[in-house]
C-alpha cells in the first residue's frame, strides 16, 4: 500500500482552513460510498477545496483529513465526522476504474508553519518572473513556471481563491532553485507596498520544498528499446520464455501475445524492475507500483485522466489499444498512455540489464564452463579481460 495515496473529497467552500479544524458530511454520491467503504481500513480522506471544476491538478492543496466517526445510515448514506491532521499538495490525480468516478490522488506533505502569498503578492511575483524571463511549466499544473536556464521549477497552488501556495522541488541550500526564486522575489519587492519578506528569508518562509524530481524516460522508449534487443537476437524469444517458466514461475497463455510473441505476463516480468516517477506530466514516487501492457479500449484508459477530457484532448475514435496498466494491487489502479508514462533512467537501465542477463545465461555458462576447463581460448584470457566479457555479455545492474 501507497501511504501517500488517498481518495478525494471535493468542496466549494472552505470547511477547513486550519490543521485541527473539525468536519461533519452526510455522503451520499455512488463514489463517496465507496470511499466511505475503503475508510473502514484507512480512516483517512483528503478535503480538497475547488471553486471550477472538481478536477485536481498537481499543486492543489488541501487538508488530510482523520475520522473520529464513520456510521452508515437507513438508505445508503455515510455519516462521517473528522478533523484536519495534515496539509498536503496533490502530486497526481487520477479515477480509479469501475468506481463511479471516485478520484484518487498522490500527494506531497507540506509545511504548515510555511506561508501562502495573498492574491495581491502573487500576481506581483508572476509578473515579476515573467520580465526575468520564467515560461510555462514542462509539466502539468493548474500553474507554474519553469526558469530559462531550466534549472528551477516553481508550482503555484491556487484553489484556495485568496491564497497561494508555492512549491519547487530540489530546493538545496546553494542550489540553482533556491537562487532563482530568490531572485524573482527581490525583483517583486519595489511593487509591493508592504513587503512581508525579505530576498533572503523568502524561499525559507515561504516555499514548500517536495521531492527532486528524477532523470526519466518515455516508457514507450523502454519498450521499443526492449523490443530492439529481443528482435535483434535469434534466440530471444525463446530464451526469454524458458527464463520467465523456470526463474519467474510464470505459465502463460502464450496465445496471448503482441506483434513480437511476448505475452502480457512476459512483460510484466521484463518491466517489474522499471520505476514510475511521472503521469500524464505530473510527479510520482510509488515504489509499490508496479507496471502492465493491457488492451483496453481507449476510453476506458482515458476516464482515469480527467484533465485531459476537461482540455479537450481526448480523441473522438473509439478502439483498443495497448496501454500501461499502473496498480499496487491495493489503493493503486489506474489506465494510462504509454507515451504519458515516464520511468527513472536508473530502473530503465536495470530492467535492461536484467533481461541482457536473462537472454544471455546460457551463452555465460559457456565462457565461464571454458575457463573453469582450462582448455581453449576462452581459458588464456587474463581475469580481469574475462570479466570485461562477462560484464558485456551480461550487462550491469544500476547501482
Amino acid at each position: 500500500m501507497e501511504p501517500h495515496v488517498l481518495p478525494l473529497f471535493y468542496y466549494n467552500d472552505l470547511l477547513l482552513e486550519n490543521i485541527g479544524d473539525t468536519i461533519g458530511l452526510n455522503l451520499f454520491e455512488e463514489r463517496y460510498q465507496e470511499m466511505c467503504r475503503r475508510m473502514g481500513t484507512d480512516p483517512r480522506f483528503i478535503f480538497m477545496p475547488n471553486f471550477e471544476d472538481y478536477v485536481c491538478r498537481s499543486g492543489d492543496v488541501g487538508f488530510v483529513v482523520r475520522l473520529s466517526s464513520l456510521r452508515q445510515q437507513t438508505g445508503g448514506t455515510w455519516s462521517i465526522q473528522g478533523y484536519a491532521e495534515s496539509l498536503v499538495a496533490v502530486a497526481c490525480s487520477w479515477i480509479e476504474p469501475e468506481t463511479d468516478q471516485l478520484h484518487m490522488a498522490h500527494y506531497w506533505p507540506l509545511d504548515p508553519k510555511k506561508a501562502p502569498l495573498g492574491a495581491e503578492e502573487a500576481r506581483t511575483l508572476a509578473q515579476a518572473m515573467t520580465q526575468l524571463g520564467w515560461g510555462q511549466p514542462g509539466f502539468n499544473c493548474r500553474y507554474g513556471y519553469t526558469a530559462p536556464d531550466a534549472d528551477a521549477h516553481l508550482i503555484c497552488g491556487i484553489n484556495w481563491q485568496t491564497r497561494c501556495f508555492l512549491m519547487s522541488p530540489g530546493l538545496g541550500e546553494s542550489s540553482p532553485a533556491r537562487r532563482a526564486l530568490s531572485e524573482s522575489w527581490i525583483s517583486a519587492l519595489p511593487a509591493l507596498p508592504l513587503p512581508r519578506f525579505t530576498g533572503e528569508n523568502f524561499v525559507s518562509e515561504v516555499v514548500q520544498q517536495i521531492p527532486a524530481w528524477p532523470d526519466a524516460i518515455k516508457l514507450q522508449e523502454l519498450i521499443s528499446t526492449v523490443r530492439s534487443v529481443i528482435q535483434d537476437d535469434a534466440d530471444a524469444k525463446m530464451q526469454l520464455r524458458q527464463y520467465l517458466e523456470s526463474e519467474a514461475g510464470i505459465d502463460d497463455d502464450y496465445s496471448r501475445v503482441d506483434d513480437d510473441g511476448i505475452s502480457q505476463a512476459q512483460w510484466a516480468a521484463i518491466l517489474a524492475k522499471a520505476r514510475v516517477c511521472r503521469i500524464c506530466g505530473m510527479s510520482v514516487d510509488m515504489p509499490t507500483v508496479k507496471i502492465e501492457l493491457h488492451v483496453v479500449m481507449d476510453f476506458v484508459r482515458d476516464e482515469c485522466w480527467p484533465n485531459k477530457r476537461s482540455s479537450g484532448l481526448r480523441t473522438p475514435a473509439v478502439r483498443f489499444e495497448i496501454s500501461a496498466y499502473l496498480s499496487n494491487r491495493t489503493n493503486v489502479e489506474m489506465y494510462a498512455e504509454l507515451e504519458e508514462v515516464e520511468v527513472t533512467s536508473c530502473s530503465v537501465a536495470a530492467t535492461l540489464a536484467a533481461l541482457t542477463r536473462s537472454l544471455n545465461r546460457f551463452r555465460l555458462q559457456v565462457v565461464q564452463r571454458a575457463r573453469l576447463s582450462g582448455h581453449g581460448p576462452l581459458a588464456m584470457l587474463e581475469d580481469d579481460v574475462a570479466r570485461l566479457v562477462c560484464d558485456f555479455v551480461s550487462g550491469s545492474p544500476c547501482p
